[in-house]
């Protein structure tokens, strides 16, 4: 019963409608991709909690916090470096689990998804070694729409060394990105953390 209302708790936290057809129609925390950060968080909060050096050039930046969110530990908000508006080109949703019971919530997300957007190209990897990471290795299900855009949900499972090492948790990660983000991402030939 606690599973089935996990699930059923964040279908509705991810998405707005019945039958998806795009990225634009999935939310986390209310919030959806192409949405001003400003319509939800203070400039002062959103200085405070942004990431420089995350990706190349800066050309994006990372608004991160801890979550009061019953469902979310945290959120990553991505927007472009110098934009007034703050305009989201990515949304991410963190959960903290051990591998087995991620790699379960994931396989049940991941179902329940395919339900939700029957007309997304999925693409899954398996186990997947992180070029900069020894010891960091991802499983992964993207849903890739024909319009641009995708939706990820993914495990990361770190090795003892890099908890140690970095304070770094296995993690579920939902993440919605725009189309223009999503390129830049395949174009740096890896995905985000």
């Amino acid at each position: 019963m606690k599973k089935l209302f996990f699930i059923i708790i964040l279908t509705l936290c991810f998405t707005t409608s019945s039958q998806a057809d795009g990225m634009k129609d999935f939310e986390i925390e209310g919030v959806s991709v192409g949405d001003s950060l400003l319509d939800h968080y203070s400039e002062d909060l959103i200085k405070t909690y942004t990431f420089k050096d995350v990706y190349p050039e800066n050309k994006y930046l990372s608004f991160r916090f801890l979550s009061n969110s019953n469902v979310y530990g945290s959120l990553d908000f991505i927007y472009k470096k110098g934009d007034a508006n703050y305009k989201i080109y990515s949304i991410s949703g963190k959960i903290f689990a051990d591998l087995d019971p991620c790699l379960e919530k994931k396989e049940n997300l991941t179902k329940e998804y395919s339900k939700l957007a029957p007309n997304a190209k999925i693409i899954k990897h398996v186990k997947k070694q992180h070029p900069e990471f020894e010891g960091l290795f991802k499983y992964s299900t993207d849903f890739k729409f024909k319009q641009g855009g995708a939706v990820q949900i993914a495990c990361y499972d770190y090795s003892d060394k890099l908890t140690k090492q970095k304070s770094w948790r296995d993690i579920l990660i939902i993440s919605i990105d725009s189309k223009e983000f999503y390129d830049y991402l395949e174009n740096l030939g890896n995905k985000k953390l």
